[in-house]
């Protein structure tokens, strides 16, 4: 073996319990390019054997040649170490990959449109929580014009000319996408060309980067679907590009939307490619998605409308995350039971349908919860209603927050410590702040 038969090739990395595997790259200073996991950092040659190693630099994977009955280049081998020691292993070189160069969409506009404004956002002001934001600045949007493109995976990247359009790899999973890598450099990316399957004469891409959790969905996604943006563009009426829905919360959500903006949604799966003659791309301006535009609400607004409903909802409510080990809360269950005793119910939103997530948040007075998916649906209170979130302090932000303020809703935080005894990001809210802040949070209105 010689490093130069492995350097400057794409290869689909997979082991057992990962049979799409990943696309990576060998770059000639050792480097493992294309997906990023402490695990898998460099490379290296030992005799006959090619070994991958991790961030501490031990052992991790080891590949020897495998005959290929088509002359292809494959290794295969097993994970080393403990606990995935004697998984099996297989890197495949893949000849049809293709070098992509990453550019603005806005360097390779037709045209460019501004939509909305940037604009202050005011917040109600702070009565209850130790953390509280009072303004915020929601950066302008605009409706990026693009020509003659395809949209390659299932989370529709855009390319035209050999160029990738960077704003549409925002929140983009390389580590599930089994046709795209990165270069590693920032700069390049690689795919299998794959010829446009189906051509769309106008589209409007609701979308950049994807990700199945709520929030980002609803925000980055959902609410780029916009009657104005549709008054802007005077050509032909555009269908809406969405991923391929996985959740039964896509559908409820972005069909209703579009439904209502007389708009038909086509999903895109598989790794096929997408021509479109005419795209239509919202953007926000330097947003991480968390400066939350007012101009979004109209979405939200439509859902509510759809699914908002008599029935039996709590005035209190305490939105769970006890089902989940990401960012876990340790004393979760004694805050539970405390606030029983302050007369709130505890709801969890996982598997409960929008319908039911939008009137409990619609419902309720008070609503108390650790920062998660679940309090995404904030963005429905009703004016004057009462957030209190607890939050753990590597992982602060204000976007539910910012929610609360276009709602018309209070919002205070408390921020806990970190429980590093537990797992790296477990955290403990401290119980003399959760007392204070419930008190202050159920306090008439004066």
């Amino acid at each position: 073996m010689q490093p130069s038969d492995f350097v400057d090739r794409i290869w689909r990395y997979s082991h057992t319990f990962d049979h799409a595997g990943k696309l990576i790259k060998l770059a000639s200073n050792g480097r493992i390019v294309g997906y990023d996991h402490p695990n898998e950092r460099r490379w290296e040659i030992r005799g006959d054997v090619l070994l991958f190693l991790a961030e501490s630099g031990r052992d991790t994977a080891a590949f020897k040649w495998v005959p290929h009955p088509l002359n292809r280049v494959v290794l295969g081998g097993n994970l080393v170490g403990d606990p995935a020691a004697g998984i099996k292993t297989m890197l495949q070189s893949l000849p049809e990959d293709k070098e992509f160069v990453r550019k603005s969409a806005y360097d390779m506009a037709e045209a460019v449109h501004s939509f909305a404004a940037e604009t202050r956002v005011e917040a109600l002001p702070h009565i209850f929580g130790t953390h509280h934001e009072n303004a915020y600045t929601a950066k302008q949007i605009d409706l990026i014009e693009l020509s003659d493109v395809t949209l390659r995976t299932p989370y529709a990247v855009i390319e035209k000319d050999g160029r990738i359009a960077g704003e549409s790899l925002f929140h983009f999973p390389f580590y599930r996408e089994t046709s795209m890598a990165d270069g590693g450099d920032g700069h390049a990316y690689w795919m299998r060309d794959v010829e446009p399957t189906l051509e769309i004469d106008t589209a409007l891409h609701a979308f950049g980067g994807v990700s199945e959790n709520i929030y980002h969905w609803l925000h980055f996604f959902v609410a780029k679907m916009n009657s104005g943006l549709l008054d802007l563009w005077k050509g032909d009426r555009p269908v809406v590009l969405l991923p391929a829905f996985t959740a039964p919360y896509h559908a409820a959500s972005a069909e209703v939307v579009a439904e209502a903006l007389g708009l038909k949604v086509v999903r895109i799966s598989g790794n096929g490619s997408v021509k479109v003659r005419k795209l239509l791309f919202p953007h926000q301006r330097g947003s991480e998605g968390l400066d939350i535009h007012p101009v979004t609400v109209e979405a939200f607004r439509t859902l509510k409308q759809r699914y908002q409903g008599p029935g039996a909802y709590a005035s209190r409510v305490y939105i769970s995350r006890s089902d989940t080990q990401n960012r876990r809360l340790v004393n979760e269950e004694g805050i539970e039971s405390y606030l029983k005793q302050r007369g709130f119910e505890i709801v969890s939103f996982t598997g409960k349908d929008l319908a039911f997530q939008i009137n409990t948040m619609a419902s309720a007075d008070y609503i108390v919860g650790p920062h998660g998916a679940g309090l995404t649906n904030v963005i429905f209170c009703k004016p004057g209603a009462r957030i209190l979130e607890f939050q753990s302090p590597n992982h602060f932000n204000w976007c539910m927050g910012r929610s609360a303020s276009l709602a018309k809703a209070y919002y205070g935080a408390v921020v806990g410590e970190m429980r590093p005894e537990v797992s790296s990001d477990a955290y403990y809210v401290q119980w003399d702040k959760i007392t204070k802040a419930v008190d202050d949070l159920l306090k008439p209105a004066s």
